[in-house]
């Protein structure tokens, strides 16, 4: 079972995605949900995700600044980027 940590600033987003990896993946849990970048390092520090799934702009600690300091702790940990921007 592969452990997910959703991290995005909107519940709606946050909310779809848990709806999407419930429904369609059975190896797969949502072990927590943090709405900013501070949170999900925190968060990653006692869950341990397998996963996580990071929106970029979020306020405070942004997903990209969020995501270099969880690699540094664990190079190897699956940090998968998400944005809405068009460029």
């Amino acid at each position: 079972m592969y452990k997910i940590l959703l991290v995005d600033d909107e519940a709606l987003e946050r909310e779809a995605l848990r709806i999407i990896i419930e429904r369609g993946f059975s190896n797969v849990e949502v072990v927590g949900e943090a709405r900013f970048g501070s949170e999900a390092i925190i968060l990653d520090g006692k869950l341990n995700p397998d996963i996580i799934l990071m929106d970029i702009k979020m306020p405070g600690i942004n997903g990209i600044e969020a995501t270099y300091t969880i690699k540094n702790r664990n190079r190897d940990k699956y940090i998968i980027i998400l944005t809405a921007y068009d460029e």
